[in-house]
């Protein structure tokens, strides 16, 4: 198989507009661009608009205000196509950034309206549970957001519990992969929730959802191992594709 290198070609990274007030600097920018022209970026969904770009969602590292774990990169989209050359860079808005901490970007899909859905692995601070946020492709502008209700904890190895991926499925439906991060005996919640972002009545209001599968379940019934990180996630109408991140394992 043939692999992708996303190039900052056109310096289109490079030449980024910092964000206001954010810890994070030119210098850490500079960090994440290779002299080759290759980025160092942690990418965690995928999606595409069906024509010639494809849209990567790169999860952020640090934590506003914790000095054990500082701020050394911004949440990101990547507009590339699929020579992997990079065309834009998206950037979450100025008030989400402010709150930046550990597990950011998760799940990425496109809606055939032009709108950029993305969300967040957990909540953080000032917000009940992780967002999910519109970006409006045509527009350059973000939409708004909401939260979404994640299931409580239920292992017996305790842990947490957050959003792995969402993929589009109709009008405004989407799927959304819910998981904990327990793995074997100790998994508790691996589901799939619809939602939907049509649906909802204000700015950062927290939706409903509707459980479409156990996952756990699924497994059981074959008598698979129940693997902790079920990560990735597409949909078509005669069912699911999920798939498992083995964090690069040898």
């Amino acid at each position: 198989t043939d692999a992708t290198t996303f190039k900052d070609t056109n310096s289109i990274f490079a030449n980024m507009e910092i964000p206001n007030g954010s810890p994070f600097t030119s210098d850490h920018l500079a960090s994440m661009i290779n002299d080759d022209g290759t980025v160092n970026i942690d990418p965690e969904g995928i999606t595409t608009d069906g024509g010639e770009y494809l849209y990567i969602a790169s999860e952020g590292i640090g934590s506003i205000g914790d000095d054990e774990n500082p701020i050394e990169s911004l949440n990101f989209i990547f507009k590339v196509d699929h020579d992997g050359v990079i065309h834009e860079v998206i950037t979450l808005p100025d008030e989400i950034n402010a709150v930046q901490s550990s597990y950011g970007l998760q799940g990425i899909a496109y809606h055939p309206s032009g709108i950029i859905v993305v969300c967040l692995q957990r909540a953080w601070e000032g917000f009940d549970g992780p967002i999910i946020a519109l970006y409006n492709l045509d527009d350059a502008m973000w939409e708004g957001h909401v939260q979404y209700p994640l299931d409580d904890p239920q292992s017996q190895a305790g842990g947490w519990v957050g959003i792995s991926e969402i993929t589009w499925v109709d009008e405004g439906i989407f799927h959304v992969l819910e998981r904990d991060n327990q793995g074997d005996l100790d998994a508790a919640v691996k589901k799939i929730y619809a939602i939907d972002l049509f649906a909802t009545e204000g700015e950062g209001e927290t939706i409903s959802k509707v459980l479409g599968a156990d996952l756990i379940d699924v497994a059981g019934s074959t008598g698979g191992l129940v693997i902790e990180k079920i990560e990735g996630m597409a949909w078509n109408k005669q069912g699911w594709w999920i798939i498992n991140d083995n964090e690069g394992v040898d």
